[in-house]
């Protein structure tokens, strides 16, 4: 997992590109439905809320070839490239 700047758009850039990424708990915690009688609202723990943000978990394998970590890579860097 790393932390992404524009998470949301490069999610959809390397999805678009066929590179299969993730996002992980998109929810923090305390905005999770089962805590909703706490009355906790966005805002109220910024450093929990930023991870649910901004990460986002690329493809990483011992089976992946050079070639497919270059592309991964490079599709990341032409995303932030062009932005």
């Amino acid at each position: 997992m790393v932390f992404a700047e524009g998470r949301d758009g490069l999610y959809a850039h390397l999805r678009d590109r066929g590179i299969e990424c993730k996002v992980h708990y998109p929810i923090p915690l305390h905005r999770q439905q089962g805590l909703a009688h706490l009355g906790y609202r966005a805002g109220d723990f910024p450093v929990a809320e930023r991870p649910a943000a901004e990460t986002i978990t690329l493809p990483v394998d011992q089976h992946l070839s050079r070639a497919e970590m270059d592309y991964v890579i490079d599709t990341v860097r032409g995303y932030y490239a062009a932005g």
